[in-house]
């Protein structure tokens, strides 16, 4: 099957849902498929601190004792397959990916297991997030979940809203039919009473690097 004319490739097969000993029953959607235009060259793969961009995004995701670990691409997604051969991840290929963020975390959604009891959605150029505090965000997720309620778990910093969100798997039906650049900010808009924000430590949650100038000031700090 071609990338060009594929819905999502299945890249590689990884342990099945929960098989691994102390995970916790979530699913990781990372997002690595935007064109990155404000960028010389594709993003991901951009050096920051000594290793491709994503590659920080994906040493702290292979941290998280999760059950599941979806990384989808599109843009030159060939050339991030090769950083993530062997790594316990499922590599899909989103070929509307040009259709905005939405599209491509559809497209992780509907890949995710129907076991799963939440997703954490993890943005590619994000490289400052820490493990621990996302585990701290995914034990607080699962403790509010024990009430059965749909449930948002949203890290916030100095009263602003950041990333990673994770979200209830009652919202997969919301979630896997998204489109356009917005994401899943309308889903949050129209579910305040689910909504919880985490405080964070520190502005880790907040700094997504968009730009040549973003990389060189944070590569310094």
């Amino acid at each position: 099957m071609q990338l060009e004319t594929a819905c999502f490739v299945l890249y590689q097969v990884v342990p099945s849902f929960g098989s691994m000993t102390s995970t916790r029953p979530i699913s990781i959607v990372l997002l690595a498929a935007g064109l990155g235009q404000r960028m010389p060259s594709l993003k991901p793969l951009l050096p920051f601190r000594g290793k491709p961009m994503i590659g920080h995004a994906l040493e702290n995701v292979i941290s998280q004792p999760v059950a599941e670990r979806i990384l989808v691409t599109g843009h030159e997604a060939t050339s991030i397959y090769q950083l993530v051969q062997g790594l316990p991840v499922w590599v899909i290929y989103n070929k509307d990916y040009l259709d905005g963020l939405g599209s491509s975390l559809a497209a992780g959604i509907r890949q995710a297991s129907l076991k799963t009891r939440g997703y954490l959605i993890w943005l590619a150029d994000m490289p400052l997030l820490e493990s621990l505090p996302v585990l701290h965000l995914i034990d607080e997720f699962l403790t509010r979940m024990e009430s059965g309620q749909p449930v948002i778990c949203r890290p916030v910093y100095d009263q602003q809203p950041g990333h990673p969100v994770l979200f209830s798997a009652h919202f997969r039906k919301e979630l896997s039919v998204l489109t356009g650049d917005e994401g899943a900010r309308d889903i949050i808009r129209r579910n305040r009473h689910a909504l919880i924000n985490i405080p964070w430590h520190n502005s880790s949650c907040l700094v997504d690097l968009d730009t040549p100038e973003d990389i060189r000031s944070w590569d310094l700090q």
